[in-house]
């Protein structure tokens, strides 16, 4: 090899090193931090839960108790109006003794598939009470 090419290697090894010194010295990140408090924690401005308020009209067993699907009308909407809803796991005692109108409150990401369906985990469910509603 000739001077000049052991020269510009020479360059180019030092300042690949260099380069590399400086972003391991940098900490860069292409993602986005949301640690936006002091203890460093992680605070999103994301909800997780879906809200579904209306009357229950009747609860399904999903492959042996594997899901539940909860048929319910939404307030203010027709009569001729369900919504299903499928949720992991069989908890109907989640249900029992809740008078209607209720609140369903599960996460709106589907933690795993049914018979091809996405399932959702239910949270809680509330009642409505009194005899005044907001809406139509």
């Amino acid at each position: 090899m000739t001077k000049f090419l052991k020269e510009l290697l020479f360059m180019l090894v030092v300042w690949f090193i260099v380069f590399v010194t400086c972003v391991s010295l940098a900490h860069c990140t292409t993602t986005k931090h949301n640690e936006s408090n002091a203890f460093g924690a992680v605070i999103s401005d994301i909800n997780p839960y879906s809200y579904l308020a209306g009357s229950v009209k009747e609860v399904y067993d999903v492959e042996s108790e594997r899901g539940m699907v909860v048929r319910i009308q939404p307030i203010s909407t027709h009569m001729l109006y369900v919504a299903d809803v499928l949720f992991c796991g069989f908890s109907p005692d989640m249900l029992e003794g809740k008078q209607n109108p209720v609140v369903l409150v599960y996460e709106t990401q589907a933690h795993k598939m049914i018979e091809g369906i996405g399932c959702h985990l239910l949270v809680n469910v509330l009642e409505i009470k009194g005899d005044k509603h907001v809406g139509n």
